[in-house]
């Protein structure tokens, strides 16, 4: 295959992204970054606590949000863990 027999490439020239692109990928990237600091902060615990009770059919009633930090925040003092602060 001779050089004379390929076709040169043309640059593709990249547009810039329209405002309601760029608003959509805003808000995609905000919900990221609000989910990552709520699991990292340990926010969702209590949503997952209740979650995990609706699937177990635990027949006694739930702890209250406030019971639940309370018992969490309990144990994490009496059995400390390797944590960053």
């Amino acid at each position: 295959m001779s050089r004379s027999n390929v076709a040169p490439t043309v640059p593709v020239a990249r547009s810039t992204p329209s405002p309601r692109n760029l608003a959509g990928w805003l808000v995609a990237c905000s919900r990221g970054i609000h989910w990552y600091l709520r699991e990292l902060m340990g926010d969702s615990s209590y949503a997952r606590y209740l979650a995990h009770r609706a699937t177990h059919n635990d027949p006694t009633p739930p702890q209250s949000e406030r019971e639940f930090w309370r018992q969490k925040h309990r144990d994490n003092a009496a059995s400390p863990r390797s944590r960053c602060c």
